[in-house]
């Protein structure tokens, strides 16, 4: 994750890495695993994508990315 640091106060934020492309799997760091789908937003396939990049990798992160269903990725 970066980190942005504020020139005048010190103020520092954390910013979570860009967004993946649609149709990426990620698992968060309780394990439970979503798709970027369609739309532009983040969920189980056959459900709404409600969630956003942003504030889900603020909640859940860090998010790795990983096979449908949060199978472990094949090399």
């Amino acid at each position: 994750m970066a980190r942005l640091i504020c020139p005048e106060c010190e103020y520092t934020a954390e910013v979570p890495p860009p967004e993946p492309p649609v149709g990426t799997w990620v698992r968060d760091r309780r394990g439970a695993a979503t798709q970027r789908q369609h739309g532009g937003g983040w969920g189980p396939p056959g459900f709404y994508p409600a969630a956003e990049w942003n504030a889900m990798w603020n909640a859940r992160g860090p998010l790795v990315e990983c096979g449908p269903w949060g199978a472990e990725l094949w090399d």
